[in-house]
């Protein structure tokens, strides 16, 4: 009894060896969709809000505090917001975003390289104008 799949018969079903065929596709590129993205979504802002780059807003900023861990001598950095006036800005790819006015508090943690009870680490204080991105939590 032949079946559908045996190639001796005239009329069967051909078996094709996929690994020899080459498939080529092209794929758009990402980065500059995203950044595309980005771009429209801060004109569609503007557009809703009725504003412009320049302009005064009042957004919740991040800013940053230093507390001591639960039941240790360390310190552990959290971050919070606060609201407070910023200024609209367009970056040099062209994405729009907001600074703050007045500026924030940040930490950078430092240090010695050492391991240990001769180690010694600590937060740094960084005062600097705290940033808003419109759209950032598209992702391919």
């Amino acid at each position: 009894m032949k079946t559908e799949f045996d190639n001796t018969e005239k009329g069967a079903l051909n078996k094709t060896d996929v690994s020899s065929s080459v498939l080529e596709y092209n794929f758009p590129d990402k980065a500059k969709l995203q950044n595309e993205y980005l771009v429209k979504y801060g004109e569609q802002f503007l557009i809703l809000n009725n504003l412009k780059v320049g302009h005064e807003v009042i957004l919740e900023f991040p800013y940053e505090g230093v507390s001591q861990k639960y039941k240790s001598r360390e310190m552990e950095k959290y971050t919070y917001k606060k609201k407070v006036k910023g200024i609209l800005k367009i970056d040099e790819q062209g994405r729009l975003y907001a600074e703050s006015l007045e500026d924030m508090q940040f930490y950078n943690y430092t240090s010695n390289g050492f391991s240990g009870r001769s180690r010694k680490s600590r937060y740094q204080p960084i005062s600097k104008k705290s940033i808003v991105k419109f759209g950032t939590g598209f992702v391919f």
